[in-house]
């Protein structure tokens, strides 16, 4: 499961520092629990009400924008329908650490910060973790490591557009484009480093999409990159990523050594051959969530075969039938289709 930062979500994250920003981000494709980014940089007057309503127990926090001008922490609340009212606020957002099912929810959600942070080289510090004062929705960087003068990223003046959260599609050129084209070389897929986003970079990008359990469409999009940012910290690590952990498919794909000697036939069988396995992924996602609904279920007592159930059952064989309808006509446009599968005799 992954979820979606709100626009909400995102205002609350104005003014934190990048680093801390790109591991929420990153935990919010990785976590298996929904979570909403209750608060970010906190003024002085909020900090000190906290500290007198017991909420806090300190004036030093790292909420509060440092001699840097950027705050070094944020709160991340579980966000269930806990009422069943059909809304998500206020009132649902505090579920209790102390019984099993808030036990387990704060630690998938822990789980997955932790992971995006180490994917990202960047270290954290969780408010669970402490022994005199649990505070189960505080994540900070550490002091040691980001000290309150350290300097930080020139930040962005009010609604010019962060050039990391542009849509590159087919067709798009420039310096982000050669930035993602020189990191997917480094992770050893086959792609030109010429900074425009050209049929070989749309395929790779959707082998990285698949990859990381992604929507496979191969845009460029924010969530695409930092997965691959993520994969370049793996790899800096010594952990196996990008071509490494890719070679079965692009071995299936017929992918050549470099990229003028690809033929179009055979571009377009790997293409098909891409999209034909995406299918089959996705579908099988989709039936696996419904046996996982199910299964669910029956350890509360309810009924296994319901609604829900059923409709990610169909709609997991639907996926897998559209995308490999399409992988065939790929296959037929390209003459490569075989005979007994109504190619050219």
């Amino acid at each position: 499961m992954s979820m979606t930062l709100t626009s909400r979500d995102r205002a609350a994250l104005a003014g934190v520092h990048p680093d801390l920003v790109r591991v929420v981000a990153r935990a919010a494709m990785l976590t298996p629990v929904p979570f909403r980014v209750f608060e970010g940089v906190r003024s002085v007057a909020r900090q000190r009400d906290y500290v007198r309503r017991g909420v806090s127990r300190t004036m030093n926090s790292r909420h509060l924008k440092a001699a840097n001008g950027v705050g070094h922490a944020v709160d991340l609340v579980l966000a269930f329908d806990v009422d069943g009212d059909g809304t998500i606020d206020g009132t649902d957002h505090w579920a209790n650490p102390a019984s099993p099912q808030g036990a387990d929810a704060w630690r998938r959600l822990e789980m997955a910060v932790k992971t995006a942070a180490r994917e990202l080289g960047v270290p954290v510090e969780w408010g669970g973790d402490w022994q005199r004062f649990r505070d189960y929705p505080h994540w900070q960087l550490p002091w040691k490591a980001y000290p309150a003068a350290r300097p930080v990223p020139a930040q962005r003046s009010p609604g010019a557009r962060d050039p990391d959260e542009a849509i590159l599609r087919a067709g798009h050129e420039g310096a982000v484009v050669r930035d993602v084209q020189a990191k997917l070389a480094r992770l050893g897929y086959v792609v030109p480093v010429n900074g425009l986003v050209d049929a070989r970079t749309v395929f790779v990008v959707r082998v990285v999409q698949r990859q990381n359990g992604l929507a496979i469409d191969g845009v460029l999009g924010p969530r695409t990159r930092t997965a691959i940012d993520a994969m370049v910290a793996a790899q800096r690590r010594g952990e196996p990523a990008g071509a490494d952990m890719a070679r079965a498919d692009l071995e299936v794909a017929g992918v050549s050594a470099s990229p003028g000697e690809e033929t179009e036939q055979a571009a377009a069988t790997r293409q098909a051959a891409v999209t034909g396995g995406s299918g089959a992924l996705a579908g099988a996602g989709l039936v696996g969530q419904g046996v996982e609904q199910a299964a669910e279920a029956a350890r509360h007592g309810q009924a296994v075969f319901s609604p829900g159930t059923a409709l990610y059952g169909v709609l997991g064989l639907a996926v897998a039938l559209l995308l490999g309808l399409q992988a065939w006509r790929m296959l037929k446009r390209a003459g490569a289709l075989p005979g007994w599968l109504g190619g050219a005799p």
